[in-house]
Parts: structure tokens; C-alpha cells; sequence
């Protein structure tokens, strides 16, 4: 598994769940670009590290209720404080943790 899987997969929860909730594919499209806008991916050891907690972060963002989603709507930073290991696999785009 690519070391940076692990954020591409939050990004892509954030994207499905949105498009789940809203029916709203454009606003999924929309709020995918904003990740790579604001975040940027860490890469991870997936072949030695703990992978289960990597993953956590886009298991709990695809676990997100649609009332969830429709509370955190744009805030990125909301999706991202849904579980403490995306700390562990995205980072604010000037490589500050988050």
C-alpha cells in the first residue's frame, strides 16, 4: 500500500459521505479540492506501521452520520478532528501538524 493511502482515503471518505448525505456531487468534487487546497498527505511506513490506526481517520469520516456531515459542512478541519490518527496522516499544507 502507497505510504500516503491512508490520507488519500480520508479525502475520498470526506468526497463519499458528502455525496451520500447531499446527493450533491459537485459540493463532494468542491470540498475534495479544498483538502489539497488547505492539507497535504504524510506518508506513512504502511508495509511496518500500525495500518489499522492509520485508516481509522477515513473509517471514522465514512462512519459520519449525514447530521454530522450537515453540522461540519465545509470545515475540513471538523472532518479531520473526527478521529485523533489523522494527525498521524495529513498535515495543514504549510506542514504544520494538525
Amino acid at each position: 500500500m502507497p505510504g500516503d493511502y491512508p490520507c488519500r482515503d480520508a479525502v475520498a471518505s470526506i468526497a463519499n459521505r458528502t455525496l451520500a448525505c447531499t446527493g450533491d456531487e459537485q459540493l463532494a468534487d468542491d470540498r475534495a479540492e479544498a483538502f489539497w487546497e488547505e492539507y497535504r498527505c504524510i506518508d506513512v511506513d504502511t508495509d511496518h506501521g500500525p495500518v489499522e490506526v492509520y485508516l481509522h481517520c477515513s473509517a471514522a469520516i465514512g462512519a459520519a452520520s449525514c447530521d454530522t456531515v450537515e453540522k461540519m459542512g465545509g470545515d475540513l478541519g471538523g472532518w479531520l478532528a473526527l478521529s485523533s490518527s489523522c494527525g498521524l496522516v495529513i498535515q495543514h499544507a504549510d506542514g504544520a501538524p494538525l
